[in-house]
């Protein structure tokens, strides 16, 4: 698992479920399907994250992705100092991927969905 996979799971699951992240307490599924967004996230944006990516950082940005994404907060508007104007374009980025939820079920365990269709552009 990529660092900045890991900082958003833990972003996410504190955000939204305040609670620390245990991988083993996240549904495989789930967990599979956060790294995978996270990742392609990442690279997508690497010329953006690039020069800012630095690991004290790694949590701020996952968090911001995880905001943008859902709809809460600013997520990366705002965020000139950091992304010059990179800001807007990382945000409709991170929406591009649908909101997705995060809820403890009975037994314990994380799960994820999203709720509602991803925009992704096409592999060509």
């Amino acid at each position: 698992m990529t660092p900045f996979a890991r900082a958003y799971i833990d972003m996410a699951v504190g955000s939204e479920l305040d609670r620390r992240a245990v991988l083993d307490d996240i549904s495989p599924a789930t967990l599979r399907q956060m790294t995978l967004d996270a990742n392609e996230f990442y690279r997508d944006n690497r010329a953006a994250l690039g020069r800012s990516l630095r690991p004290s950082e790694l949590d701020t940005i996952a968090l911001d992705f995880w905001n943008a994404r859902n709809g809460h907060g600013a997520g990366f508007i705002g965020s000139e100092d950091r992304f010059g104007e990179g800001g807007g374009s990382l945000a409709a980025s991170a929406r591009r991927f649908g909101k997705y939820e995060l809820r403890e079920g009975d037994d314990g365990r994380i799960y994820g969905r999203s709720v509602r269709p991803a925009k992704r552009r096409t592999s060509k």
